[in-house]
This record gives structure tokens, sequence and C-alpha cells, in this order.
């Protein structure tokens, strides 16, 4: 299932395509759409994309040479390219299969890296902007721009996790070893387990 940000961006290739007169909606039309969402523009800020820059180009790409596509007499819709199909699945795949329920901008950001031979993945990298770049930022908070990091807490990792009413604190550092693993050099030392 899409969220409604990345439906409405996906349209917004479409229109972008559409308003083009071009008879297909590429990588390109789907980055510059990614550009007006919310969720990228963030990406972007905490990896040191220049967002007016990379729009300017991908504006400037679709004006001047993607005017093969141009169809003056075009019936209907702007259609997506195979391409443009291809990302859109393989990221619904990838949040299908780390068992999340939503796709959204971020998870289309993603997978956009695997189209090699695309002019999308040729701006974003110009930009220096980097598959993983993206991955640690939406995975972990951490961004190549120091002011933009999120904090991401994974409880037990080298912090203390916020208690509720009640509860007991979760273990940090080597206490998490000891709270969730068993020492097996240890039991095999008192005889307890065959080595």
């Amino acid at each position: 299932m899409l969220t409604p940000n990345l439906e409405q961006t996906l349209h917004r290739a479409l229109s972008i395509a559409y308003d083009h007169n071009h008879e297909y909606a590429t990588l390109e039309h789907l980055l510059l759409s990614l550009c007006d969402d919310g969720e990228v523009q963030n990406i972007f800020k905490a990896c040191n994309v220049n967002l007016n820059n990379i729009k300017a180009d991908l504006e400037s790409f679709i004006e001047d040479d993607l005017n093969i596509l141009t169809n003056e007499e075009m019936e209907g819709d702007s259609r997506p390219t195979s391409g443009f199909q291809r990302v859109v699945q393989r990221a619904a795949l990838q949040v299908q299969s780390s068992g999340k329920m939503k796709v959204d901008s971020s998870h289309v950001l993603l997978a956009m890296f695997s189209e090699k031979e695309s002019h999308a993945l040729y701006f974003l990298q110009k930009y220096g902007l980097s598959k993983l770049d993206v991955a640690n930022y939406v995975s972990h908070g951490i961004a190549k721009n120091p002011t933009a990091s999120q904090t991401k807490r994974t409880p037990g990792i080298n912090q203390a996790s916020p208690m509720q009413s009640g509860e007991e604190p979760m273990p940090v550092g080597e206490e998490v070893l000891e709270a969730y693993c068993h020492n097996l050099n240890l039991k095999a030392l008192r005889g307890e387990i065959d080595v």
C-alpha cells in the first residue's frame, strides 16, 4: 500500500510528463516530482544535496533532452516507462520483505539507485548522493550534514531507553549481553554443555 504522500508524488510525476506532452513518464519526471516531496527534501537536506540545483538540472534535462517523448497528438495521460514501474515495484517489494505495510517516498528514492542506466541516477550521483547515504538517514537517522541527524534510539544499545511508569530500566552496554545472551564459554567450563 502506498502512502497518500507517495500517491500524490506519483500523480505529480505523470502530470509533469503530461504538461510537457510526453507520451511516457520517465525516472527523471519521477525524480523531479520527488524533489517536491517533503520527505525527500528532508533526505536531500540531511545529505547536503542542493535542492534548487538538482531541480534546475532535472527541469532543463526534461525540457531539452526528452523532446523525443513529445507527442502533440497524444490521447490520454502519460504512461510510466518500464523503469518507472520497476522502481515503484522494487520499493514495494523491499517494504514487503522488511515486514512493513506502507511504501513511502524514501523507499522509491532508494529503489531508484538500482536503475543503473538512467539520467536520474546520474543527477543523484552528481550531487553526491549515494544509496548508502539515503539508507543511513532513513534507517538510522545518520546524515552527512551533522546538523540534520535524527536521534533514533535502539533500546539497550549504549543508551537507556525512556522508561514507562513501573518499567525496569533497559540494560545498556555490557549488561545487554548478560541480559539477552548465554555465555557458552562459561557454560562449557562448568561442564554444563558438551564442547
